[in-house]
């Protein structure tokens, strides 16, 4: 063994012992790290586990290990376990994830130690060969490994090409469904900026070349794209195609104010794309606070959220939504909540966007190239100016109008499904968390947060209802990605103020606050028949 070698190998071991340390001290394995006792030979659910890692951010499993007090287990055969997982990689994994595999000695024996690194975007999904992409495709959530729906390979696929859902003619449509003077608007600008392509040029031909209309034996039919931007009416051909908006009273789903209501506002938008546009823009004013500034200039309202700022997110989850057939089923969401506003569009990032550059880097990778392209022409109903300048700088300029606001700058909460830009009123403090792997959430100005207010948080959520609470409601009254949410309740188990009603793995696990937790006089409300773990 070279120094060099020794240096990497002592190292690695240190990482071990401190990923173990880490697992005894919390009681459960974590998005990153998987633990396999491997007593009798290579486990088949580590090939689910590598899957997981590949397809999220990457992860760790160890070899020779008990899964639940983090003791060697007597008896690991290190080497048959270390050959099983290399022959495994290589034959019962498509496509082969990289993995650095290394045995070290830990506490007096021998373990196995996987690394398995991040899958680039154009080769997920990694799958078992054997249950194929469909069936055998995993992703990491929690503690635990799930099967990625049929949806969810779908989007990892579509990201290995530029999809062309926005381009397809849309079934019995006709050039009556656009809105003429839209049309007229949008050609007059086509010409006026690229004449050699425009000038002169009858309009069929015009229009399909701008992928308005789709040409198929002679009978010119609109595309998607042409519908969303220009049509008259959309949701005639595709009815979920659309916005919905509610404000609740609250700071999560399911609070209701005095008088019991849930809603205070419900609505439902229709129309084409800049129509959407304007109606949700109008929709948060109206559900927010006004204060006047008088200056030399005369007076000016503001409003809780900067219309720049809620326009440009709205702008984005239409332009870059997923308009495949899984999901023309799912409208944008927006939710309006006493401390923020969230925007929720179906369809993860689109290409080798990563949530870490957004807002940090003017990327621009349109899963919908035609509809993107399009929408720079496409006017806005009340300005006239174009819906978007398609430049990858839509969210510096949200983060930017909510700074000069004196807002938080835009957090990007992102699922391979889904991703949802949340608008603070104020700073929001978190964990302090490792990146999360199933779901990654960030907050573009990038600053460090303190712990205090998110544990008084989930003492008052915790008091307040009279059933235990859910990790994912946890997650959903404080905006927490998962692994934040289980960090924090980690520590307040450790604290001694919050209690789980079920052990680790068992999916009736819930919380319950302590007697005598700080913040709050609780009854004891663990469940009878539950034992704790």
């Amino acid at each position: 063994m070279t120094m060099s070698d020794y240096v990497i190998s002592i190292m690695t071991m240190r990482g071990t012992r401190q990923l173990v340390k880490e697992l005894r001290a919390s009681g459960s394995e974590s998005t990153e790290v998987e633990v396999k006792s491997g007593l009798h030979g290579f486990p088949k659910s580590a090939l689910e586990t590598m899957s997981a890692f590949a397809n999220g951010t990457g992860g760790t499993i160890l070899f020779g290990l008990t899964d639940k007090t983090f003791r060697p287990v007597k008896g690991f055969d290190a080497q048959r376990v270390h050959d099983a997982v290399s022959n495994a990689v290589r034959s019962k994994l498509t496509p082969h994830p990289s993995v650095e595999l290394s045995v070290e000695e830990f506490e007096g024996v021998r373990v196995v130690r996987a690394d398995v690194e991040e899958l680039p975007y154009f080769d997920k999904p990694c799958f078992v060969a054997a249950k194929g992409a469909y069936g055998g495709s995993y992703i990491r959530i929690g503690e635990g490994d799930h099967k990625l729906s049929e949806y969810e390979v779908s989007q990892l696929r579509d990201n290995r090409i530029q999809p062309g859902y926005d381009r397809e003619p849309v079934e019995n449509g006709n050039q009556d469904i656009l809105h003429t003077q839209a049309v007229d608007n949008l050609l007059a600008k086509a010409r006026a900026r690229t004449p050699a392509a425009f000038s002169g040029v009858e309009p069929r031909i015009a229009l399909k070349r701008l992928n308005v209309t789709h040409d198929s034996a002679r009978r010119a039919r609109p595309t998607l794209a042409g519908l969303l931007a220009l049509g008259v009416y959309p949701q005639e051909f595709y009815p979920q195609l659309n916005v919905t908006f509610v404000a609740v009273p609250g700071t999560s789903l399911g609070e209701v104010d005095a008088g019991g209501v849930a809603f205070t506002d419900n609505q439902s938008f229709n129309g084409p794309i800049p129509s959407l546009i304007n109606a949700s823009v109008d929709a948060v004013r109206r559900n927010s606070n006004r204060a006047a500034i008088i200056s030399a200039e005369g007076r000016r309202d503001v409003y809780d959220y900067p219309d720049v700022a809620v326009r440009e997110a709205m702008t984005n989850a239409l332009m870059h939504r997923d308009y495949s057939p899984y999901a023309r089923g799912i409208q944008v969401q927006m939710e309006l909540y006493s401390d923020r506003l969230e925007i929720r569009n179906p369809g993860g990032l689109y290409g080798g966007v990563r949530v870490e550059e957004l807002g940090r880097v003017f990327t621009s990778s349109s899963r919908n190239a035609a509809l993107a392209k399009l929408l720079e022409e496409v006017e806005m109903p009340r300005t006239g100016a174009s819906v978007c300048e398609n430049r990858g700088s839509g969210i510096a300029r949200m983060a930017y109008a909510m700074q000069r606001a004196g807002k938080p700058a835009p957090e990007f909460r992102v699922t391979p499904t889904s991703v949802t830009v949340i608008l603070r009123l104020a700073p929001a403090p978190s964990v302090p968390d490792a990146p999360p792997r199933s779901e990654e959430y960030v907050d573009v100005s990038g600053a460090t947060k303190a712990s205090d207010s998110r544990e008084q948080q989930l003492i008052d959520l915790l008091a307040r209802g009279r059933d235990p609470v859910t990790s994912q409601r946890v997650q959903d009254a404080l905006c927490l990605s998962q692994s934040a949410a289980n960090r924090l309740l980690r520590q307040m188990i450790d604290s001694g103020r919050v209690l789980p009603t079920a052990p680790p793995r068992s999916h009736r696990r819930a919380y319950v606050l302590a007697k005598g937790a700080v913040g709050a006089a609780v009854p004891d409300r663990v469940p009878s028949g539950r034992s704790l773990p």
